[in-house]
C-alpha cells in the first residue's frame, strides 16, 4: 500500500511506523512494467480518477458535498464505503461502513494527578473559519484556539496536554479532537451551526461517554 499526494512536498512527513511509503513516479512506472493495476481509494472530495486505474473505490469521511460539490456516491460503477453508519444514512449503501478508531491512546490518556485550571479552555474551528469564513462565538472568545497545518500549531502530545489541564474544550464542528479531548477526560461543548447539528459522525460507534 502506498500514500500518494498529487502535491506532494519534500517537507510533508509520513509516520515511520506506517507501512505505507509515498507513491514516486519510478514505483508507477515499475508497475506499468509488469502490467499491474493499482486499486486506487480516493476520498469523497475527489470527483474524478487522476490514475488511469480501473479498479477505485471511494472512502466517504464526511456527509456527500459538505466540503465541495456533491458526488453521485450511489453510481453503480463505483464502490463507496463510510466511515460511519451516520454517514451511510445519506447513502444506500449502509452495508459498506469502515469504521477505523484512528486515537493513540498511548497519547490520548487522563491524568488524575494534573489539576484542572477552570480559567482555561480551548476550542477547534478550522473548516468553520478558513473554508465557510464564519465567525467564532462569544461563548469562546476568552478560549484559546487549537489550529492545524500551521507554524506553531501543536503537536498531538501538546494537545494530548492541553486537553489534560483544560476545564473544558469547544469544537464548532466534528472532528477526532473531540473524542481525544473525551479520552483526556476533558469535558467536551459541541457548537450547533448550520454546518454542525452537534451530532459527532461517529457517534453510533463510539456511543456517548
Amino acid at each position: 500500500a502506498y500514500i500518494t499526494e498529487t502535491n506532494y512536498r519534500q517537507e510533508y512527513k509520513t509516520n515511520p511506523n506506517l507501512i505505507t511509503p509515498v507513491l514516486n513516479i519510478d514505483t508507477i512506472n515499475f508497475h506499468k512494467k509488469l502490467n499491474k493495476n493499482p486499486i486506487v481509494i480516493y476520498p469523497d472530495i475527489i470527483n474524478k480518477k487522476k490514475f488511469g486505474e480501473n479498479t477505485f473505490f471511494r472512502y466517504l469521511l464526511n456527509y456527500p458535498g459538505l466540503l465541495g460539490e456533491p458526488i453521485d456516491f450511489n453510481n453503480k460503477d463505483e464502490i463507496a464505503f463510510v466511515y460511519s453508519k451516520k454517514i451511510a444514512e445519506k447513502l444506500d449503501i449502509a452495508n459498506h461502513v469502515l469504521f477505523i478508531p484512528m486515537i493513540d491512546t498511548n497519547i490520548f490518556y487522563p491524568n488524575p494527578n494534573i489539576l484542572r485550571d477552570k480559567k482555561l479552555s480551548y476550542f477547534y474551528a478550522s473548516k468553520y473559519k478558513n473554508y465557510h469564513r464564519e465567525n467564532t462565538f462569544e461563548i469562546t472568545n476568552n478560549s484559546i484556539e487549537i489550529t492545524r497545518f500551521q507554524k506553531d500549531s501543536p503537536t498531538p502530545h501538546q494537545i494530548a496536554d492541553y486537553f489534560r489541564k483544560a476545564n473544558f474544550f469547544a469544537s464548532y464542528e466534528d472532528t477526532a479532537l473531540i473524542t481525544e479531548a473525551i479520552f483526556c477526560r476533558c469535558p467536551v461543548m459541541l457548537i450547533k451551526n448550520q454546518y454542525f447539528n452537534g451530532i459527532p459522525l461517529a457517534i453510533e460507534e463510539l456511543g456517548l461517554f
